[in-house]
C-alpha cells in the first residue's frame, strides 16, 4: 500500500537458504556475495536463464532498507532478514511445512535511488510481459483491494490482446530451434500489419523496451523480402523507390521471443541486446515465415504487401510536403525585414519559445491577440 514495498511469491520448489555450499551458508552466498551463483556454465547444460546468478539479489539486498526471504523447502519454512543495506537481522527456522514456495520482500533505500515509489500500472505491465512468453504461468498482482491476473495460452493469444485483433492476417509459426556447436537458441514470432503498430521483443522472457538486434532482424528481414517480392511483380512506384525500414516500422505489429543458452544483453539493465546472432536468426526466420505464407496464404500475404505499400506512399507524400514547406520557409524571406512571410514573431528566442501554426490567415488574428508576445510566435499556412 505504501507503493515502496514489493513482495514476490512463487510456487516453485523454494530457494535452499538453509543449507551450505562448500562450507559457506547459502544465504550468505545468495544475498551477500556478488556472482556466487552456480549457473556460469548454463550453456553446457542447455539451460535458459535471464543472466548470471548471484548479482540481482545481492545488489537489491545491499541497496534496500528492508530485504527478507522466506523459503518453504524440504519440509521446513526458513526466513532470512536484512535491514539498512544488507545488515543481517536474523536467520531462523519458522516452522515445519509441507508446502514449497519462496517469498522475497524488499523496500529500496531512498539514499541510493532517486525514485523509490512504484507505479502500479507499470508493475501490471511487467506482470503481463512475463505472462506473455511464459505460457504455463499465471501471474497475479495484488494492490490494495484489487487483484489483476495474467495468463495467456500462447504468444499468439497475447498478440491478439495487445493489438485488439486490429491487424491483417497473422503470420504465426511455432517455436523453432537454431542450434550450433556453441549454443542453442529458439525463436517464436507473431507478425501482422496494423494501423497502430505494437512491437515487442523478449529475450529469455525478459522484455526489451529499447529493442536491439532481435527487433532489427524482424524489420530488416521483412523489408528485404517485401522489396524483392514487389520488384519481381513490378509493384514499386518508380518515383518513390524501395520500401524503407521506416515504412516497415510504421506498418508492422509483432511479438518476438528468443530463448538462448548463451544470453547476451547490452548491459546489466537488460533493456536491449546487440548480439548479432539474434539478428541473423530472426532475419532468416522471418524470411522463411514469409516464404511459407506466400505459398500457403497468398491473399493474406498480398494484404500485408498492400498495407506496407500504402504506408510507403503516405510517408513519401508526407516527406515531400515537409521538404516543400522547408523550402518555402527558407525562400520566402522579405528582403527588407529579413523575416519569413506571414510570421508574427515573438520577442525572445530560446528553449521556452513556441510556434503556433494557424490554418490560414483568417485564424491568425485571434491567436495573435491571445498569445504571449514574449515567447509565442504564430505563422499561417494553407489548410
Amino acid at each position: 500500500d505504501d507503493l515502496k514495498t514489493i513482495a514476490v511469491k512463487d510456487t516453485g520448489r523454494g530457494i535452499p537458504i538453509a543449507n551450505k555450499t562448500d562450507g559457506i551458508l547459502n544465504y550468505v552466498l545468495l544475498f551477500e556475495t556478488l556472482f556466487a551463483g552456480s549457473n556460469y556454465s548454463n550453456n553446457e547444460y542447455g539451460k535458459v536463464t535471464v543472466g548470471t546468478n548471484g548479482c540481482g539479489s545481492c545488489v537489491i539486498n545491499h541497496t534496500s532498507e528492508l530485504f527478507e526471504v522466506a523459503s518453504a523447502r524440504d519440509g521446513y519454512l526458513h526466513e532470512v532478514r536484512y535491514e539498512n543495506g544488507g545488515k543481517l537481522v536474523h536467520f531462523k527456522k519458522i516452522s515445519e511445512s509441507d508446502d514449497h514456495f519462496t517469498i522475497v520482500r524488499f523496500r529500496l533505500d531512498d539514499e541510493v535511488y532517486t525514485n523509490t515509489i512504484y507505479n502500479p500500472n507499470e508493475i501490471r505491465e511487467i506482470c503481463k510481459w512475463n505472462a506473455a512468453v511464459n505460457n504455463k504461468v499465471t501471474i497475479k498482482f495484488y494492490y490494495q483491494d484489487e487483484i489483476s491476473e495474467y495468463h495467456y495460452d500462447s504468444t499468439e493469444d497475447y498478440f491478439d490482446e495487445v493489438t485488439a485483433n486490429n491487424t491483417s492476417p497473422k503470420l504465426v509459426v511455432k517455436k523453432k530451434s537454431f542450434d550450433n556447436q556453441v549454443e542453442k537458441n529458439a525463436i517464436e514470432v507473431v507478425i501482422a500489419t496494423s494501423s497502430e503498430p505494437v512491437q515487442q521483443t523478449f529475450l529469455n522472457s525478459n522484455y526489451l523496451p529499447e529493442h536491439g538486434s532481435i527487433y532489427d532482424g524482424i524489420i530488416n528481414g521483412t523489408r528485404s523480402f517485401i522489396n524483392k517480392y514487389c520488384k519481381d511483380n513490378n509493384l514499386l512506384d518508380k518515383k518513390i523507390g524501395n520500401i524503407s525500414n521506416g515504412d516497415i516500422e510504421e506498418s508492422l505489429s509483432f511479438v518476438a521471443s528468443i530463448e538462448s543458452t548463451n544470453v547476451e544483453f547490452s548491459n546489466q539493465t537488460k533493456f536491449s541486446t546487440n548480439k548479432k546472432l539474434y539478428k541473423d536468426i530472426t532475419q532468416s526466420y522471418v524470411q522463411e515465415m514469409l516464404t511459407v505464407m506466400l505459398a500457403e496464404n497468398p491473399k493474406g500475404f498480398e494484404k500485408i504487401v498492400k498495407h506496407i505499400l500504402e504506408v510507403q506512399k503516405f510517408n513519401s507524400k508526407a516527406q515531400a510536403n515537409k521538404k516543400a514547406l522547408k523550402k518555402k520557409l527558407s525562400e520566402k524571406i522579405d528582403s527588407i525585414s529579413n523575416r519569413v512571410e506571414g510570421l508574427v514573431d515573438c520577442k525572445y528566442h530560446g528553449e521556452d519559445s513556441e510556434l503556433y501554426i494557424a490554418e490560414g490567415k483568417s485564424a491568425l488574428g485571434s491567436i495573435v491577440l491571445a498569445r504571449n508576445p514574449q515567447n509565442q510566435a504564430v505563422i499561417p499556412i494553407r489548410g
